[in-house]
């Protein structure tokens, strides 16, 4: 384990050790909190609950204040109790049941708004998955979270550095030390006033500098440097232990023993009091490595056998500790060639060399493994990364088919508008023109009953000029003069239809009945013209005498027309104009 996900584990030992029996947990706790208040809150309900081993308990107490907060519909707060169940479930091994409960509250906060909340939950979720080794399910919902948190903004989002260290802290122990590196200095901008991930944040950085493929020494001092300062703003004895002994590390690699006994010898003080025998055996070992270096060999075999008793008291030390036993029998041979002890030395070395051998084949098996979760992380975030490619696709696609069925939708609409606008204009010009052709009919009757009136009165008159004739010469006993016959004449000629008045009364007659001459030809075209004239004037009502009047003819010769007419035709004049009759 490596000093850091060492230390991040005893801090959360520690944090964890302050019981939840003591009073009983009610859903008010959260109720007209802010977003940020209530993640605070439920943070440091977490924190109890990681060793909580009453798992029955903590989850009938979580599934009540879920119970509680949605009787408030406090939608946050339940949110936020089904991301506590499910750490609980994840945390006695209930996978499945802390699954299903961590995607309830993303479920929640999601269908009511709450993407504050939903991000913290898909991060959570995410980091228990990679807890519990399944890389893949955890960085997919980690870096959901993540782009959540991108979206609202990491200035915006409470408590944002915790996020990027959970998952800079993740890539770090996958081997992405480049990502971790990117992560952490993102984490530098966002600063909480709470600075416990200073020295996580700090000291994490510069272990990713120094396990780069080429280590960056300066920088990787920076940091430690850093996260030493913050440890001893905050008087944190383990933390200023761990790092003075990560910075020892970098002395040791410059050769500088000097400046490394004294930060080692914090180390080992600060391992000594957490009882971390294994962290103390190593600081030991680098201790007597300096000793060994300056020509104290008797302290440096005193150290050896101090380490090599420590690691001896360590019930987690296990078997595969072969960088440990590597690191003590090189010491040990060096010690005893200086000591001209070369038999021992050779014992020594031989260790050093089965050691090494093994150390060689761990690490082998151990790079195999982050080889693995690599290629299966990025097979899985390839896959990730496609669907989203194809959801989009999908996403502008049915955005295409969208926007053409609006532009189509729009084109109809504007289609449709400028038709009733045409028929609206057609309809006006139409009721116009229909308006005009009644106002022509309507004075072409006028006109037409006014000249057929203006016909019989001369009619009339003419009839009446001939019967007065008729009875002065009867009463003078003489027969007609040439000077009454001149006077008749000249009378007649004023009522007679001429050529050019018969085109003028033909057009005025066709306006008041429209198309009468075309029909009458196309039913009957062997008419002569006098038949055409007898029936216009038959329309009109005029009489047989007004009618010769008019034509200048004589009454028999009305007659014998109207008689070749029905010949012609074999019916009345009356029933053929009832036939002519458009209606």
């Amino acid at each position: 384990m490596s000093k850091s996900l060492y230390l991040a584990f005893i801090i959360m030992n520690i944090a964890c050790m302050v019981p939840l029996h003591g009073k009983a947990i009610r859903a008010d706790t959260l109720t007209n909190r802010s977003v940020a208040a209530k993640i605070d809150v439920t943070e440091k309900m977490y924190r109890k609950c990681l060793l909580q081993k009453d798992s029955i308990w903590m989850i009938d107490t979580l599934s009540n204040l879920i119970r509680q907060s949605k009787e408030k519909h406090d939608h946050a707060s339940s949110a936020l109790f089904y991301d506590l169940l499910g750490f609980c479930y994840f945390s006695h091994n209930r996978l499945g049941q802390g699954a299903a409960a961590y995607r309830s509250g993303i479920r929640i906060s999601n269908r009511h708004g709450e993407k504050v909340i939903e991000a913290k939950i898909t991060h959570d979720l995410g980091y228990q998955y990679y807890l519990k080794q399944n890389i893949p399910a955890g960085f997919e919902y980690m870096l959901r979270g993540n782009d959540l948190m991108k979206d609202i903004g990491y200035a915006r989002y409470p408590g944002i550095v915790k996020y990027l260290y959970e998952l800079a802290y993740s890539y770090y122990h996958v081997g992405y030390y480049e990502k971790t590196i990117m992560l952490l200095q993102d984490a530098f901008k966002y600063r909480m006033a709470d600075t416990s991930y200073d020295i996580d944040v700090n000291n994490t950085l510069a272990l990713a500098y120094l396990n780069q493929s080429s280590p960056d020494l300066n920088m990787a001092f920076t940091y430690f440097r850093q996260a030493l300062q913050y440890a001893r703003e905050r008087k944190d004895t383990l933390y200023i232990g761990v790092v003075s002994g990560n910075i020892a590390g970098i002395h040791i690699r410059r050769n500088e023993y000097v400046k490394a006994i004294p930060l080692l010898q914090l180390d080992y003080e600060a391992s000594m009091h957490y009882q971390e025998y294994r962290s103390a055996s190593i600081a030991m070992l680098s201790t007597a490595k300096a000793s060994l270096k300056r020509g104290e060999t008797t302290l440096a075999h005193r150290q050896l056998d101090t380490a090599r008793r420590l690691i001896a008291q360590d019930n987690k030390a296990n078997k595969n500790m072969f960088s440990w036993y590597s690191t003590y029998y090189e010491i040990l041979a060096k010690l005893y060639y200086q000591e001209q002890k070369i038999a021992a030395a050779y014992t020594a070395l031989d260790s050093t060399l089965t050691a090494s051998r093994n150390l060689w084949k761990n690490d082998n098996i151990k790079m195999t493994t982050q080889a693995e979760s690599k290629i299966a992380l990025e097979r899985h975030l390839a896959k990730l990364d496609l669907m989203e490619s194809e959801r989009r696709q999908l996403l502008i696609r049915r955005n295409a088919v969208i926007i053409v069925l609006m532009l189509v939708v729009i084109i109809v609409l504007q289609a449709l508008r400028h038709v009733r606008l045409r028929q609206k204009k057609d309809k006006e010009t139409y009721e116009l023109r229909a308006k005009r052709a009644e106002d022509e009919i309507r004075n072409a009757r006028q006109q037409l009953a006014t000249y057929k009136d203006h016909l019989q009165k001369n009619s009339r008159l003419i009839e009446d000029f001939k019967e007065k004739m008729q009875q002065f010469q009867s009463m003078a006993g003489r027969g007609p003069q040439e000077n009454d016959q001149e006077i008749y004449d000249k009378l007649h000629s004023f009522t007679i239809l001429r050529e050019e008045d018969w085109v003028a009364f033909k057009n005025l007659f066709i306006k008041v009945h429209h198309n009468f001459f075309g029909r009458l030809h196309e039913k009957y075209p062997d008419l002569t013209q006098a038949e055409t004239r007898f029936l216009a004037l038959s329309k009109l009502g005029l009489t047989f005498n007004e009618m010769a009047n008019v034509l200048g003819v004589s009454t028999d010769a009305v007659r014998r027309t109207r008689l070749r007419l029905r010949k012609k035709t074999a019916i009345s004049e009356h029933e053929l104009l009832r036939e002519l009759s458009p209606f």
